[in-house]
């Protein structure tokens, strides 16, 4: 038949169609909610993270502190949906079977369980639906998969769906017009009950029609998709106008020219108003716009038949269920729907690890974060950019392999976007990861590895480290980038005398020093200087030599100065230069000091010639070659060559006294040197109080060592352990040995206590002479950071009772839609003010700021007593990071930064 002879007009097929639209539409909508319900985090989510700080010492040097690690535990919330509820009409006698779907709308795998249906009776026959009973409907077309009644879903993920109908027959007395309800009733486990009423109409005529779509689940985009809408008239009067309609779902599309009806077979319907096979009339999205509509004039009784036609699922979809239900009716039977048929579309995975955006010195797209070169001691910081490419947010673990081909003593580091709050494992599989990342968005993960201050034989460059990022979702996806080092900077230096180095060698010369007037030699030969010094039998003699340090190297380096090659007995001490060209000295110095690059430094090398018993000292050359070491790399080092004729007498001395600072918890390291300056062989011992600390009460301790090997490093395992009450050594005329004091600060000390002196004494002489050194140590500038954490309210303003640093285990307090108030107390445990305090912390994943219970009675994050946050603070119900400009702290103050985070609901 044609449209035309449709008996209802397509004004009423139109009101039918809004009907249908309205349906989709609150569907559309319910699934959207029901996805945003699925952001919160997963039960069993850590929430965690540090709270960093930097500033400048009282010496004006930057530093850096980190405070504890807070966790916390997230909760499981049980939240669930059933749809939908259904009415049909049947003829007497039929059983009806009415679909349904459990939508778990927790953040945890939850179980429900299917409660008996319960009928209400049908007037004629005062009896209710018989035989009524659960049967799964995985593929969600209508109908039972199989006949094994059911009694529950089974285990349900969060954001799962458990598809069932339940089927009731209606009985044979039942007269039309009859109508009586099924309630469907399902329990979760903690339990709330939710409820469907499905309504069943008798009649004479009763058209039945099941909707199914050929795929289930798939990618996005896919094509194509069959719908079937399948009819039966169970009832014993044929049904006329049988009206199918279809609206198209969002994000699906219609495959023009796809339509076919089982009854002229293999013939496609026309999309347009007219031209169909008689006795049907259907049309796509002319009527109404999307929609399928298909009029069959007439369905005897018993007959069944189909209606199919093609969807294609769209491209860029984010996973997602895609839900649609069909509507029908016939000149007797009111507008009914299908049954409910959906298509999942799956998330998929894909990650992309690259150097897109570029980071600074870094020229190239090409999947490897350069850093040109670095010098030893430096940090150097790679920016990795980490792209989800898949369609659905998303974690990636990080790790990094190759850091066996840097210099040995690298130390690697993971830090989030901000550079400078550790990268930590937020779903507890024990690897750092960025947290979630949404479809299409980018997460930079920063490396920052810091080379050893003293770098030995390097490994061939460049120095690459791998880093692979792997999805949580699908670990069989992941992909890696390179963070590249080409060269660490070498340190040179060169050591002459007289005159400063004014001129440049050529190349591959090896010249050891050069003449106080003519300049560097330019043969490889060394020149040497020579002072010439009559010794004095009853004084000891000195004579200074005019040491220039030159700093060759492209970075500020400090040097160590040693003379080697002295005859026993005696001396060489370095000194600053007081005035002219050594003619006065001023303090004694071992170490140059900071000199910049391309600088230089002038050291006096005074040569102590000491008397012999006799008074005569011995004629001669003697050579002494002075030497100037890197501070950062022992490796490096220059030396001269310098010429005295003297004589020699000698004595015990153990030198120098120290003095130096240490963190709290931290080590300091002094070099002492014992000589035998006399004219005999000594037995050096080390009596029971040989070594003792003034403040050893107060937790602070100490360890003395002999170089054995007279590297001046000291190696603990090859140099002797100096045990006070039985350690001894011998000591021959003119012989020296470096003495290394270890001394170890508590981690309770602060910069107010008074200095820790450490005593080292040695006796000789059998015991009647005592030598001795003392180390002055002190705790210098520090910062304390300690992170506390206390679940609240949401509308709690605060203050908060109850914060602890530790970890929060997952309850009631700790759902999603609850909050977690933080507390990060700062305090500067010096002596002196520290100033340009920064207090950084970053809203952790899974949650977004939260203002009103910020924690100190204010509607927004603050610190105390300071004030308002004068810095950046993420807006409320966003994220990123917290930064609080403290300015200054005063000796033993303290400051405490206060706000708080919503877990996501």
């Amino acid at each position: 038949m044609n449209r035309q002879s449709t008996p209802r007009s397509w004004h009423e097929a139109l009101r039918g169609a809004l009907l249908a639209t309205f349906l989709l539409l609150a569907g559309v909508i319910f699934t959207l909610a029901t996805q945003v319900a699925h952001a919160a985090p997963a039960a069993g989510t850590v929430i965690g993270n540090q709270a960093t700080a930097s500033y400048q010492d009282s010496g004006g040097t930057s530093r850096s502190a980190t405070s504890n690690l807070v966790q916390t535990t997230v909760s499981q919330v049980k939240t669930f949906t059933l749809a939908a509820p259904g009415a049909t009409t049947v003829s007497p006698g039929q059983t009806v079977y009415y679909p349904h779907t459990i939508t778990n709308t927790g953040n945890g795998t939850d179980t429900y369980t299917l409660n008996a249906p319960v009928s209400s009776n049908f007037a004629a026959t005062g009896t209710p639906h018989s035989g009524m009973v659960y049967y799964i409907d995985a593929d969600g077309n209508g109908v039972p998969d199989n006949f094994t009644p059911i009694v529950t879903s089974g285990p349900i993920a969060a954001n799962g769906q458990f598809k069932f109908v339940v089927a009731g027959t209606v009985p044979a007395g039942a007269a039309a017009g009859n109508t009586a309800t099924i309630t469907v009733s399902v329990s979760d486990t903690v339990v709330t009950t939710l409820t469907n009423i499905d309504t069943t109409t008798v009649a004479n005529s009763s058209i039945q029609v099941t909707k199914a779509m050929s795929a289930a689940s798939g990618p996005s985009p896919f094509t194509p998709i069959t719908v079937t809408l399948s009819y039966t008239n169970s009832g014993t009067l044929a049904a006329t106008n049988v009206e199918l309609r279809d609206v198209i779902p969002a994000n699906m599309t219609y495959i023009a020219g796809s339509g076919l009806w089982s009854v002229s077979g293999a013939t496609p319907l026309t999309d347009a108003l007219l031209g169909d096979p008689a006795g049907i009339a259907y049309d796509f999205g002319n009527t109404v716009g999307g929609r399928v509509t298909a009029v069959i004039a007439t369905v005897n009784p018993g007959v069944s038949g189909t209606l199919t036609f093609q969807v294609g699922v769209n491209a860029g979809l984010a996973p997602q269920v895609i839900s649609n239900t069909a509507t029908f009716l016939t000149a007797t039977q009111a507008v009914a729907n299908t049954n409910t048929a959906s298509y999942t579309v799956l998330q998929t995975a894909g990650v992309v690890a690259d150097d897109n955006p570029l980071q600074a010195g870094d020229a190239v797209l090409d999947d490897v974060v350069t850093v040109p070169t670095a010098s030893p001691g430096a940090t150097v910081t790679f920016n990795n950019r980490i792209h989800n490419t898949g369609n659905g947010t998303d974690s990636f673990d990080i790790v990094l392999t190759g850091q066996a081909n840097w210099p040995a003593g690298s130390t690697f580091s993971l830090f989030q976007s901000d550079g400078v709050t550790s990268l930590i494992d937020t779903n507890g599989n024990g690897t750092p990861d960025t947290g979630p990342v949404a479809a299409g968005a980018t997460y930079t993960v920063v490396v920052k590895v810091t080379l050893p201050a003293v770098v030995g034989a390097l490994p061939a460059a460049p120095y690459n480290l791998t880093k692979t990022a792997t999805s949580r979702f699908n670990p069989a996806t992941s992909d890696t980038v390179t963070d590249r080092l080409l060269a660490v900077t070498a340190n040179t230096v060169d050591v002459t005398n007289n005159t400063a180095r004014l001129d440049s060698l050529p190349a591959g010369t090896a010249v050891v020093g050069n003449a106080a007037t003519t300049g560097f030699g330019t043969t490889g030969v060394a020149v040497i200087t020579t002072n010439s010094v009559t010794p004095n039998p009853s004084s000891t003699t000195t004579t200074r030599f005019q040491v220039y340090v030159n700093n060759t190297s492209p970075v500020s380096d400090s040097y160590t100065m040693a003379a080697t090659g002295v005859p026993a007995g005696w001396t060489v001490v370095f000194y600053a230069n007081g005035s002219g060209a050594c003619a006065t000295v001023g303090a004694a110095l071992p170490n140059t000091g900071t000199i910049n690059a391309g600088a230089n430094r002038l050291v006096c090398a005074e040569v102590t010639v000491p008397t012999t018993v006799s008074g005569q000292a011995a004629p001669g050359n003697y050579d002494l070659t002075i030497s100037a070491t890197s501070a950062v790399n022992p490796l490096v080092t220059d030396s001269k060559v310098d010429r005295v004729t003297v004589n020699f007498v000698h004595i015990v001395t153990l030198t120098p006294n120290n003095t130096q600072q240490t963190f709290p918890g931290g080590s300091v390291t002094y070099i002492h040197t014992i000589s035998n300056t006399g004219n005999a062989t000594e037995t050096i011992n080390y009596a029971g109080s040989c070594l003792t600390d003034s403040r050893s009460a107060q937790g602070w301790t100490s360890a003395s060592y002999i170089d054995v090997n007279g590297n001046g490093t000291l190696e603990i395992g090859t140099d002797t352990l100096i045990v006070c009450g039985s350690t001894s050594d011998t000591l021959n005329v003119g012989q020296t040995k470096t003495i290394f004091v270890r001394v170890f600060a508590p981690g309770s000390a602060v910069a107010a206590d008074p200095a820790n002196v450490t005593t080292i004494t040695a006796t000789y002489n059998t015991g009647a002479l005592t030598t001795f050194a003392t180390d002055s140590t002190s705790v210098t500038d520090g910062l304390t950071l300690q992170k506390e954490q206390v679940a609240v309210s949401c509308a709690a303003a605060g203050p908060h009772a109850g914060y602890s640093a530790a970890a929060i285990p997952a309850g009631p307090a700790t759902a999603p839609n609850q909050c977690i108030a933080y507390r990060i107390i700062a305090t500067n445990t010096t002596a002196a003010s520290i100033n340009l305090v920064v207090i950084n912390d970053v809203v952790p994943a899974n949650t977004k700021m939260n203002y009103p219970c910020s924690g100190n009675g204010l509607a927004a994050p603050s610190v105390s007593p300071i004030g308002v946050i004068a810095g950046s603070t993420p807006i409320n119900n966003t994220t990123g990071t917290v930064s609080a400009n403290v300015g200054t702290l005063t000796s033993t103050q303290s400051t405490t930064l206060f706000f708080c985070v919503r877990i996501d609901p």
